[in-house]
């Protein structure tokens, strides 16, 4: 008689059979948590990457809209002066 060394499964919500191990040698484990500890610390560096870029992204959108808060401040105070003198003329 074979021992089964897999249980397969069906997952409901996504709809993809998957096996779960019944038993995995130590040395094999060890290896494959190696694996999800690198995988997890390129995530890692990935994401604060990501939000370095953020927060850079973020710093100089408000300086941009300062410097256009000003031209448009100026424009229109440059406008309304020109309208006011030629009204009185």
């Amino acid at each position: 008689m074979e021992i089964p060394t897999t249980y397969g499964s069906m997952s409901p919500r996504l709809g993809y059979v998957y096996s779960i191990p019944t038993y995995v040698a130590r040395e094999v484990f060890e290896a494959r948590i190696g694996v999800l500890e690198g995988e997890v610390e390129g995530e890692k560096l990935v994401t604060r990457h990501i939000l370095g870029q953020t927060r850079r992204n973020g710093d100089d959108l408000a300086a941009i809209k300062t410097r256009l808060d000003r031209v448009e401040e100026k424009k229109s105070t440059a406008l309304a002066g020109r309208s006011i003198s030629w009204i009185g003329r």
